[in-house]
């Protein structure tokens, strides 16, 4: 446009009128959006008045460079120009920009927002707030400019078109953040490195990150204040909010591919990110969930786990992958209340390494995979371990774990920290030691003492060792509870040294553990070996109403074989081989010793058992002891607990009852709980326990297996007794053997019958009735035959109580005192009529007979006096 000015009828060129010339302004400010929390940007105005200083704008006539001046203390700026009528290009250089939280330079930030002109005069400013990242977010900006043309690798710029001398452009503004990833390099601005960088650096105390602005709208994360987020805004080359359309999609596919959909950014470390130790941080991909969502796939097995069907959330498939190459590390951690979240992360030699710091956050992750699939990846695999943890407390949920090299989690650390201890709940874990042999699924301790752990609703599945591991010696009080555990020892690498859903390891002689461990409501099934493996040194182990099923079917080199295997002294690391698979049946040997696993608590003996159903309730009748006799006082007040037992699945379990018996009898596991009982002062039982026929399926029966674990507390839970089946019961535990009780109706009431297959010391049978099967009275009593060892029949005949439901059981008492009681007969007779008393013939002379007589019969003369009395038959009489 060209200004001239008609004076005395002359035409002068308004710029050689020197006495009217006047000069026109570029003037704004920089700032910090300090709690930027993604999406749109956002004017100063809103953003709470952070200034960026002292930020370095250049400007650029025409293309080349003019002059840079350097923001006050307030961020505001401003240049004059005479000469008009030229387009300026206002350019702030991002490395010039410092922190209103700190006083650290070479510290890089991200511009969030700019404002632009539409149109050639001051009226056309309007505010971009999709100027996340510069005129090209790939790109890191260019240093200083002082001579000559702009460069193109400028990332921050706008543009003021044809701007005449008497113009005033104002409030050219541009806003930064030091919170923003927005491209896939390995370091450098908009990077996750810089991130890391500038967050160490920065104070977080102040910061109250926005939620992620949809052109104004709040969604997603509400982040809390003090923490300071990373914000992915990786473009996918369409219109997002903060992102304009046209920028290069940086989201690739599987394979490799540019793609909106199925997608995630891949960023590849070449080397090790800087440790971050900012407390108070969070490396969260799910902001770029939040504004892409480009990868809609669940990740995980999903489902529910442990005996009371806790659902199992699946993982989101992540918007952010992390490859780590050689042998570096994802990311190491160095503070308090920092999070991990929504990554996914493979690769080097650790995946996250947390040496220090409390209240650690690990959630929402998938460690060891790619963002689109369980499976190993076909590259960038982890060495070792996937999650390092050797600080003290913290939480880890909701997170996939798999293909370790060793193995997947290790927390060895905060054993003599206050307030330390872990909880673990809501991950699957598979496939850990896929080089390694002893590769675990969760390893505590082996490195350093560590705890307490509560490990819960996890899927803890086909690992090369151990399904979860202690070191004894090194751990504290510790709750498993409501995982499934199942196929450990049968993944990974094919060599193996351990294979047990849970291992308790001895590494070497003389270490002992007495912490308080409780492992409740677990499905411990399909290991490898045993399914909980005890070894010496290590007691107050509380194994409580799990279901245990088919471990052991030694198919990859499995021994040990039962539910709960406590091993003697020399099953070490270094000494016996399978230390961590077992050694099989312990059998009672009536005696406790605190060096022994668990104290070398013997399990319950089961002498008697029957099941019956009473209107909707079953009732289980058990009775026997714990110890080698019964009598033992050593184990009164033990919790006994009792299931029924699987023996079908796998038929390994065989053993001694008592130490040096010489027997074989399947000692099975404990797959579905039933209910317990606490033993009397001389360690024995004699119980019913009833519970609703409904709550087991199908409903228990008096052939199903029955066995049974024993806890007492300061030693722990014994390994699980032998199946009670019919005709199995071991020779010579039993006093009397009870082998038949039956009621049955008949005309003259109620016949009892039983029957002993042995009886030892048997003083007799006190019968026993009940009208509501709560309240017993005796009856009557029936002598025994004292010792015996042929089989004995008993028959008593009763009256029955009328035609309501009667129940019956037997009391048998011992020469010595000492009782048992039978099975509960279960009967309802109902009443005839009485049959009417007949003479035949009537009226008589001779003889008469006399029909349907029950008892004696009299005749009378007609003064009373008896003149004939006989007995009735079956015959009439006469």
């Amino acid at each position: 446009m060209k200004h001239t000015l008609r004076l005395l009828g002359l035409l002068l060129p308004l710029g050689l009128c020197a006495s009217s010339a006047t000069a026109g302004t570029l003037s704004g400010r920089v700032f910090e959006d300090v709690n930027y929390g993604g999406g749109s940007g956002a004017p100063y105005s809103t953003t709470g008045g952070f200034v960026g200083r002292p930020a370095r704008i250049e400007i650029y006539r025409s293309g080349t460079f003019v002059t840079a001046v350097t923001a006050a203390a307030d961020g505001t700026w401003s240049y004059s120009y005479s000469t008009g009528n030229s387009t300026f290009v206002v350019r702030v250089v991002s490395g010039s920009v410092t922190s209103s939280r700190g006083t650290a330079t070479n510290l890089i930030p991200v511009v969030t927002f700019r404002k632009r002109y539409t149109g050639n005069n001051p009226n056309s400013q309007v505010d971009d707030p999709n100027y996340v990242g510069g005129e090209d977010p790939t790109q890191a900006d260019v240093g200083n400019t002082t001579s000559g043309s702009l460069n193109t690798g400028a990332q921050v710029q706008t543009t003021v078109t044809d701007a005449d001398d008497n113009e005033n452009f104002t409030n050219i503004d541009f806003g930064f953040s030091f919170d923003v990833v927005v491209n896939t390099n390995d370091a450098g601005q908009g990077s996750l490195r810089q991130f890391i960088l500038n967050a160490n650096a920065l104070s977080n105390s102040a910061i109250d990150q926005r939620q992620f602005s949809n052109a104004g709208t709040a969604t997603g994360t509400n982040f809390p204040a003090g923490q300071e987020t990373s914000i992915f805004m990786i473009s996918d080359g369409t219109a997002r909010p903060g992102l304009r359309a046209g920028l290069d999609n940086q989201l690739t596919n599987a394979s490799g591919a540019a793609s909106t959909t199925s997608s995630r950014a891949l960023i590849t470390l070449a080397s090790t990110l800087p440790t971050l130790t900012d407390p108070g941080t969070a490396i969260d991909g799910t902001t770029q969930t939040t504004l892409s969502n480009s990868n809609s796939v669940q990740l995980g097995t999903g489902g529910v786990v442990g005996t009371e069907s806790k659902p199992l959330a699946r993982v989101a498939g992540p918007e952010v992958e992390l490859a780590v190459l050689g042998g570096t590390i994802g990311l190491t951690l160095n503070g308090n209340s920092m999070v991990v979240r929504g990554l996914s992360i493979h690769g080097g030699t650790y995946g996250v390494q947390a040496d220090s710091g409390t209240n650690l956050l690990i959630e929402g992750n998938a460690f060891g995979t790619t963002a689109f699939s369980i499976a190993a990846p076909s590259a960038n695999l982890t060495s070792n371990i996937l999650l390092y943890l050797r600080n003290p407390s913290g939480t880890v949920r909701n997170n996939i774990f798999a293909h370790a090299g060793s193995s997947n989690l290790n927390y060895s650390g905060g054993f003599n920290d206050a307030n330390s201890g872990y909880t673990i709940t809501q991950n699957e874990f598979l496939q850990a030691g896929r080089t390694t042999a002893g590769g675990d699924n969760i390893s505590v301790g082996d490195q350093a003492a560590s705890g307490p752990l509560t490990i819960t609703e996890n899927l803890i599945r086909d690992s090369n060792s151990s399904g979860i591991q202690f070191e004894i010696s090194a751990i504290r009080n510790n709750l498993v509870s409501n995982n499934t555990i199942q196929g450990n020892g049968k993944g990974g690498t094919s060599s193996r040294l351990e294979g047990s859903g849970i291992h308790y390891l001895l590494r070497a002689d003389g270490r002992q553990s007495s912490n308080t461990d409780v492992i409740s409501k677990n499905i411990i099934s399909g290991n490898q070996s045993s399914a909980v493996v005890i070894n010496y040194g290590q007691r107050n182990v509380q194994v409580t109403q799990n279901a245990i099923y088919g471990n052991g079917d030694g198919t990859t080199g499995g021994q040990g074989l039962i539910a709960i295997d406590y091993t003697p002294a020399t099953y070490r690391v270094g000494g016996n081989s399978a230390y961590g698979q077992g050694d099989g049946v312990t059998p009672n040997d009536g005696t406790l010793d605190m060096n022994k696993a668990n104290g070398g608590m013997n399990y319950p003996i089961i002498t008697k058992k029957n099941v019956t159903t009473v209107g909707g309730n079953t009732v289980l009748h058990v009775e026997g002891f714990v110890g080698r006799t019964a009598g033992q006082t050593l184990f009164a007040g033990t919790v006994v607990e009792f299931y029924r037992g699987d023996n079908t699945t796998d038929t390994n379990q065989n053993g001694e009852v008592f130490a040096g018996d010489g027997q074989s009898f399947p000692h099975g596991e404990p797959s579905a709980y039933i209910g317990s009982l606490t033993t009397g002062a001389d360690g024995s039982f004699n119980t019913d326990i009833t519970f609703p026929t409904s709550a087991m399926s199908p409903a228990l029966q008096t052939s199903d297996p029955i066995n049974a674990t024993a806890f007492k507390s300061g030693y722990g839970t014994s390994e699980a007794g032998i199946n009670l089946i019919p005709n199995t019961i071991p020779p010579g535990t039993l006093p009397v053997s009870l082998v038949g009780f039956q009621a049955a109706c008949v005309p003259a009431g109620v016949r009892l019958t039983w029957q002993t297959a042995s009886e030892e010391n048997n003083a007799g049978f006190e019968v026993q009735r009940s009208l509501d099967a709560r309240s017993f009275t005796k009856i009557s009593f029936v002598p025994g035959v004292g010792t015996t060892a042929q089989r004995q029949s008993y028959t008593l005949l009763t009256a029955a109580p009328g035609a309501a439901t009667a129940y019956y059981r037997l009391r048998q008492l011992d020469l010595d005192g000492k009782e048992s009681f039978s099975p509960v007969a279960v009967l309802a007779c109902a009443l005839t009529a009485p049959a009417t008393l007949r003479l035949v013939p009537n009226p008589a002379r001779d003889a008469v007979q006399v029909q349907n007589a029950t008892g004696p019969v009299q005749v009378l003369d007609l003064t009373g006096r008896i003149v004939r009395e006989q007995a009735s038959t079956t015959q009439p009489s006469t």
